[in-house]
């Protein structure tokens, strides 16, 4: 009797096509992923969005040494 081995790993590798979700059961494998070029523009996106907090958070630290400031 052969026993079959089954481990539980997950993979990252870039891929050419957008996969929405495919479900083979006879393995139990699923497999799930996006392209490439949308993950460079989600990675765009969020470094946009972060330097303009970083930015907004630089000035209100500014205003508000500022009225400090003024207040003593």
């Amino acid at each position: 009797m052969t026993s079959v081995v089954r481990r539980a790993c997950v993979l990252w590798l870039p891929i050419a096509v957008a996969v929405t979700g495919v479900s083979a059961v006879v393995y139990g494998a699923v497999q799930a992923g996006r392209s490439l070029r949308l993950v460079e523009e989600r990675e765009a996106q969020i470094k946009l969005l972060t330097e303009l907090v970083w930015v907004l958070t630089l000035g209100a630290t500014g205003v508000a040494a500022i009225a400090v400031a003024a207040v003593l």
